[in-house]
Parts: C-alpha cells; structure tokens; sequence
C-alpha cells in the first residue's frame, strides 16, 4: 500500500470530513501539508493525537493558523463591540 492510501485510510478512521477526503485523494500527507492552506484541517489533524509531527511540520502548521487567528480575533472582537448595547450608536 503506498503512502498516499495510508494517509487516505488513516483519515477515513478518524471520521474526516467528505470535503477533505476528497481534497486529499491521492496525496501523501507531505504533499497535503504542503500544499494546503486550510488551517481547519492542520487543526484536525493535529488533533488526532495518533499523528505525530515533525519539527519543520509544527513550524510550518503555526505560520500558517497564526494569521488565520489573528483574523478571527480581530472579526470577533469588531461583532462583539457592535453588538454590546448603544456600543454602535
């Protein structure tokens, strides 16, 4: 079995969503992670306490989720200021 069904497999197992099974089809999980800029899924996997990373792995996966937290951060605190009462007035 190569290493592309591996990762496949190990996603079906783990109850990955329809969306990235068929986003991951026939990619090793290298490939995957290089390629992706779906930072949902770097924390689904990363949640999968069976899968281990690499040093470069866990740099690469935190460069690319900070930025995408630092923009729900800033689009929650802009909803939560607009919704407190006469905060908008």
């Amino acid at each position: 079995m190569n290493t592309a069904q591996k990762f496949y497999d190990f996603c079906v197992k783990h109850d990955a969503c329809k969306v990235g099974l068929q986003a991951i089809r026939g990619l090793t999980a290298a490939k995957w992670w290089d390629a992706t800029n779906r930072g949902d899924w770097m924390l689904w996997l990363r949640g999968q306490e069976v899968w281990s990373f690499t040093t470069e792995q866990q740099q690469d996966f935190e460069a690319k989720v900070a930025p995408l937290w630092a923009d729900y951060e800033a689009t929650r605190a802009s909803l939560d200021a607009w919704t407190r009462p006469q905060a908008h007035l």
